[in-house]
């Protein structure tokens, strides 16, 4: 039928045919360019973006999920936003780094993506980023089942293991 009976999503989610299993909160990074003036900083909140613009995703993402990573409730206000957009993390870190605008994402980027022209900096003093498991309502079977089971039993290992490095780190 082409419809994904499940998927890994970033919340908000506000759809009544699907059902979300939470899997991991993470705190949120700020991407911009390297040559930003506030790349070098240790960490940034959502008051130091404001006047900044935003690089979204299409009108085709519902609003609520758009407004959530350009910071609308942190900020107070819908920031500038660019024309630009794009549908391909590839393009998005392309944009950025151009120095196209700005934008946010889960902390995990930093750990997986090395763009020279983009910088990651910490998010504080806003809500985290929240990765869950969805599935269609109307499927339930055994895979999925099994599927979601995993898949909280991976997320959990992955915590524990994230807190078991940050301790030994510290």
């Amino acid at each position: 039928s082409g419809r994904a009976d499940i998927a890994f999503l970033y919340e908000p989610i506000d759809e009544p045919d699907l059902i979300t299993t939470p899997l991991l909160t993470e705190p949120r990074v700020v991407v911009l360019p390297a040559s930003h003036r506030l790349a070098e900083r240790a960490s940034l909140t959502p008051a130091d973006l404001r006047g900044e613009t935003f690089i979204t995703h299409p009108s085709t993402i519902p609003e609520e999920w758009r407004d959530f990573w350009v910071l609308v409730d942190e900020i107070g206000e819908r920031p500038k936003v660019s024309p630009r957009t794009t549908d391909t993390l590839d393009e998005w870190l392309h944009l950025i780094g151009r120095g196209v605008g700005i934008d946010t994402f889960p902390a995990l980027i930093s750990r997986y993506y090395s763009w020279p022209e983009v910088s990651f900096v910490p998010l504080r003093d806003a809500a985290p980023a929240e990765m869950v498991l969805a599935r269609r309502a109307d499927a339930d079977d055994r895979l999925i089942r099994e599927f979601t089971g995993l898949a909280i039993e991976i997320a959990r290992t992955a915590t524990s293991n994230e807190r078991t490095t940050t301790a030994a780190a510290a």
